[in-house]
This record gives C-alpha cells, structure tokens and sequence, in this order.
C-alpha cells in the first residue's frame, strides 16, 4: 500500500488512521452507553410523569369521594331518609345540602334520595321529587351499589343535564343494622378542573407529549387533548393499538413501548392501569422528541472526538518530521554508495558517534564504505589472474579439438565400412530366412497333404466295405422284397370273391322283392285285416331295392380294384425287373472302382512321405546356415556398436572441448565484466 510513499508519510498515515479509528469506537462506544442511559431516563421520565398524573387523579377522585362520604353522614340525611314526608326533616335536609354544596369547589351538583331514586334533596330545588331511574336501571345501579359495599364511582361521564364532564358518585345510607339501605346521596364534581390540573403538568423536554384517559371498560376517552372527543368511542387506530397492547399486557405499573403511527411515524407510548377502575393513563410523543437529548448529545460527543483525533494526528506529524530528519542524511549517504561513490561525507561521523539506532545505521553505512573498498581492490586482482587463466584454458581447448577432430574422421570411415558389412550380412540372412520360410510352408503342405491322404485312404476303405456290404444286404433285400410281392399279388386276388358275393347278394334281393311283393297281393285280398301286412311288405320290397343299389354299387367297385390290382401287379414287376438288371449291375461296377480308387490313394501316400523326409532334411541344412549367418550378423552388429560407442565419446569430447573454450572465453569476458565494475567505483 505504502509501496511508493515516504517512510515518514507512511508512518504519519498509519498512526493517524489508528488514532481516527481508536476515536471511532470510542465514539461508537460513547454512543451506545449514552443510547441506553438516555433511553431509560427518557423513559423514566414519561414513567414519572404518569406516576404524578395518576397521584392528582387518585387524590382528586379521593377528595370528591370523601367530601361525598362526609355529606352523608350528617344526622339529618339519615333521619330524612326514615321518614321521607316530614317536611322539617325535608327543609333541614334541603339547608344542609345547600350549605354544603356552596362550599363545595366545581360541583356540578349534589342530592339525596331513597332507594328507589326518588330525589329527597338537592342543590338544584328544581329536580326535587323526581325519581331518575326504574326497572332494570334501577335494579342495576342498587346492585352495583350493595356490591360495592360503599361508594360507588362510575367515572368520568357526561352529564345529561349540563353536558359536561363530571365524576358520578353514589354511596348508598344504610340503617343502623348496616346492612339494610335506606337511601343514597349522589353528586358529581366537574371533571374540568382534574383536567385543567393534569394539562399544566409538563414534562421538561416533552412539550409535545399527549395525554389521555381512556376508560378501558367502555373504550371510551375520559380525557383527551381534542376535547370534542371526550367521552366519545376511541375509533383512532394508533389509540387503538395502545389499547390492543394494554389487552395484551395489563399487568401493573408503568410500561413503555414504540409503534408505528398511521403517518409513518415512529412513537414512544407509555401506559399505567388504574384497576380499581379500570381506567389507562396514556402518554405519547415522536422517538425523535423523546431522544432529541440523546442526538444532542452524540453530535457533541462527535464533534469532540473530532476536535481530539485533529490535535493528535497534528502532533503526530509535527513529531514524526522532526525523528525522520537524521534519515534524510543517511538516505543521502546511501544514494552515494548507489552511484558508486565511495567517499562518505562529514555528517555520516557525526551521527556515527551516537548510540541510538540512528547512530548503528551511520556505523552501518560507514563499514559499507570501507567494505565496498577493499572489494574493489580485490575485483581488481581477481581481473587480472582471470585473464592470465583465460589465455592458458583457450591454447589447450584449440589442441584437443585438433586431435578430437582426426579421430573423429577415423573412426567414420571404419564406421562405414562396418555398415557396407552388415547390409551385405543382412540382405543374404533375409534370403535364407525366406527360403526357410518356403520351406516351412513346403512342409506344412506336405503334412497337410499326407493326413489328406491318410483320410481319402480311409474314406476309400470305408468306402469299398461299404460298397461291398451294400451289394449284399441289397441282393438280399431284392430276393425279400419279390417274395413279400408276390404275396401280396397272391392276397390281391382274394378281391374277385367280393364280386362273387355281390353277385349273390343281387339273387338274394330279387328273390326278397319277389316275395314282398307276394306279400303284397295277399295283403289285398285280405283286404283291412291285412293292411299291417300290407306295410310291412311294402317295407320289405324297399329294403330290397335299397340291398340292390347297393349291391350293384359295390359290384362297379369290384371292378375298378380289380383293374388297379392287376395295374400294380404289371408295376411290382418292372421294378423287380430294374431292381434286378440295373441297379445291382451299377453297385459291382461301384465295388470295383472303389478298389481302384483305394489302390491309387495309397500309392500317392507313399510319395507324398518321401517328399516330406527330403524336404525336412533340406530345412535342416537351411537352419544350421541360419545359425552361422547370425552369429557373423551379431559380430559385426556388435562391432557397430563399438564404434558408435567411440563416436559418442569422440563427441563428447568434442563437446568438452567446446566447454573448455567457453569457459575460457566467459573467464575472459568475467575479466573484462569485472575491471569494468572496478573503474566504475570513485575512489
């Protein structure tokens, strides 16, 4: 990062920007502790201010209740209520409360009456005699009131006559058992003056807090800053979402949490719940206006550390100037030593006299001076001697490169005679190797062709006994099959006995139809007693000519076998006739040529294995030529070898020749590199 920056730059840079950061958490620290101390005294404070409004409410709600208290009991609301139509006791009651109403500070007014409501006294004689509630009113409010077992406060409500806010009251008067009620008194203090006390109550750095009491039974405003919307149904949403939180978490003491209002506006909302009658003390106001101190007092906290980091990083710089001027010279010393120069200049010793770090790196640079000196001297003399060897190391290289070379063109021609050798080797080892080859192929078809031979000589013996037993078995089976022949010729002809039966069938129907018709002729002279025999006549007679169609049937039958049979027999006798003259001529001309053909097959045996055995003897001469022939061609490939084997190391020779002049031409160039560096230092 500081690749190209000055030493003292960089170090100015680094420690500001650790200082910068330090202050950065430090006032991000600051920030956070202040956050949580303001946040709670801020909550505190709107906690506080709802403990004070909730005191002034208890205390003025006490305060009326006891005033109320102390109006019942006088001596003459109880004797009035026992006997409500003596009118003494009536105008005594009416003075009493008068009296006692005018000394009475913001009341709206205030009255005796029975159990039934029925109003005996009030500070308003208009309204005596009167009876302001019946039914299920009536019977509601003396229920809440024996419940209550002494006063009983409906809160804050608007007064029907007046239609102002007032605290409705009742406390009922009960005979001397304590238990049975005789009546009640009722009054109502104008609420507008709790009002006017609980508006005065600021709250130091909250002057636009609002303030409200909502009766939670109701949900209604009991006090409010817009005063048309007292005692009215809370229909706003952002009072609606305290009221949903208070539902949610109605347990005692202050409590404070943060919302969103319809405006998108972020607000802080504190919140204590009178129980005992069910009543919410709300305070609100803007976050910004709550921790308006807190932004206060960051912004300062801010500029301080500002302020801080700028007068640091100002020394700093100051200070670090003046540490980094002595390397300013020692740069300047070491700027020389960079151009060669090796005279040091009077400043180097006065700091080299010191003992701080600014002094080891004078020392440092002074022994650089002197070390650089006495190397140059040295390069001097190293120069020299370089030269002198660079001289002796080239006359060598040119001798052994001399010799390298006459070597070199001796070894190439035995070289090449060595390879006019072994391709004449080679070109007659690849002629034998062929004719061995043919050879090979030569035997391997003689053998193919004795076992072919020694197959067809068995074949051809199989062949002729085949032949032979063929003959005879087919002799034989002629001779069978005449005979079997002629029996069946012989049996043939027991068919002509059919016709004869048939012809006896025929007289036999005649005779039959013959006598059904006697039958017939009887039957009708009989006339009906021989009409059963008439039918069985007539039956008879059809049964006969049915016999002689049939007769006559098989009779033409008769005769179509009798032409076939004497058309086989004609046809058993040709064959005979050929099986006897042809065939058995053509199987003993078939034996004979079998005999012939076995006699030729084995005399083509016997000269295929005298071909076979000259044949393997000349193959064996050819392998015993193989063999020298590569013995020779292995001497002479071993020959090659040995004189590549010399050429590469006459080239390595050559190569280390070469080497050796290189060297002594790069030692002669050192030399000159390094006089050259030696004339570049000023001494």
């Amino acid at each position: 990062m500081f690749k190209n920056c000055k030493l003292s730059f960089a170090i100015a840079v680094t420690t500001s920007s650790a200082v910068i950061f330090c202050m950065i958490l430090l006032f991000g620290f600051t920030r956070i502790s202040l956050s949580d101390i303001i946040e709670d005294s801020a909550t505190s404070n709107m906690k506080t201010s709802l403990e004070a409004k909730e005191c002034i409410i208890q205390e003025y709600i006490s305060n009326s209740e006891s005033q109320l208290i102390s109006y019942s009991e006088a001596p003459c609301i109880k004797e009035l209520l026992k006997n409500p139509n003596d009118p003494v006791l009536q105008k005594k009651a009416e003075a009493y409360t008068k009296s006692f109403f005018q000394n009475l500070n913001q009341w709206e007014g205030l009255y005796l009456s029975e159990w039934d409501t029925h109003v005996l006294a009030h500070s308003n004689e208009k309204t005596v005699g009167i009876r302001f509630r019946e039914g299920t009113k009536l019977k509601e409010l003396q229920d809440l009131m024996i419940e209550k077992n002494g006063i009983y406060n409906t809160g804050i409500i608007t007064s029907p006559s007046s239609g102002k806010l007032i605290l409705s009251m009742y406390y009922p008067v009960f005979d001397e058992d304590g238990k049975t009620p005789l009546g009640f008194v009722g009054g109502g203090p104008v609420a507008d003056t709790l009002k006017m006390v609980l508006d005065s109550l600021q709250i130091k750095g909250l002057p636009n807090a609002k303030f409200s009491l909502m009766n939670l039974q109701t949900k209604s405003y009991i006090f409010n800053e817009n005063s048309s919307l007292l005692g009215t149904e809370i229909k706003d949403k952002d009072n609606l979402k305290i009221l949903n939180r208070i539902e949610k978490n109605s347990s005692s003491g202050c409590h404070c949490f943060s919302f969103t209002s319809t405006d998108k506006k972020n607000y802080i909302a504190s919140y204590k719940i009178l129980k005992e009658r069910n009543w919410a003390i709300v305070l609100t106001d803007t976050e910004s206006e709550v921790f308006a101190t807190l932004s206060s007092s960051i912004n300062q906290i801010g500029i301080l550390c500002f302020l801080c980091s700028l007068i640091i990083v100002s020394f700093i710089w100051f200070l670090i100037s003046k540490m980094i001027k002595p390397l300013h010279i020692l740069e300047k010393e070491i700027i020389n030593l960079r151009e060669l120069n090796l005279h040091p200049s009077e400043q180097l010793e006065i700091y080299a006299n010191g003992k701080n770090e600014i002094s080891s790196m004078a020392k440092a640079i002074r022994f650089l001076y002197e070390t650089f000196g006495g190397i140059v001297s040295t390069l001097n003399q190293c120069s020299d001697s370089l030269n002198n060897s660079a001289n002796v190391m080239s006359n060598a290289s040119q001798t052994l490169t001399t010799c390298v070379e006459d070597n070199s063109a001796t070894t190439e021609a035995l070289a090449s005679s060595i390879n006019v050798t072994n391709f004449a080797i080679e070109k007659v080892c690849n002629e034998i190797t062929q004719q061995t080859n043919i050879i090979q192929h030569f035997l391997s078809k003689t053998e193919n062709c004795n076992a072919k031979s020694q197959q067809l000589i068995a074949t051809s013996n199989s062949m002729k006994n085949l032949a032979y037993d063929s003959l005879e078995a087919s002799e034989i089976k002629i001779s069978e099959n005449k005979k079997n022949i002629e029996n069946a010729l012989v049996n043939l002809g027991v068919l002509s006995k059919i016709n004869d039966m048939v012809n006896q069938i025929l007289d036999i129907t005649e005779q039959t139809n013959l006598l059904s018709l006697n039958a017939s002729i009887e039957a009708a002279r009989a006339g009906d007693a021989g009409k059963g025999f008439a039918v069985v006549a007539s039956e008879i007679g059809n049964l006969a000519l049915s016999s002689s169609r049939t007769a006559s049937e098989i009779q033409l039958v008769c005769k179509e076998t009798n032409q076939n049979v004497e058309q086989i027999r004609n046809c058993f006798y040709d064959i005979l006739s050929f099986m006897e003259q042809d065939v058995m001529k053509k199987f003993h001309e078939f034996v004979k040529i079998s005999e012939q053909s076995n006699e030729g097959v084995e005399q083509i045996n016997i000269t295929i294995n005298e071909i076979y055995k000259i044949t393997s003897e000349f193959s064996q001469s050819l392998t015993g030529i193989q063999t020298q022939v590569d013995k020779v061609q292995y001497a002479s490939n071993e020959n090659e070898n040995s004189v590549d084997d010399i050429v590469t190391k006459i080239e390595r020779t050559n190569l280390t020749a070469e080497t050796i002049n290189d060297v002594a031409r790069s030692n002669q160039n050192n030399a000159d590199s390094l006089h050259t560096i030696v004339e570049q230092f000023h001494e």
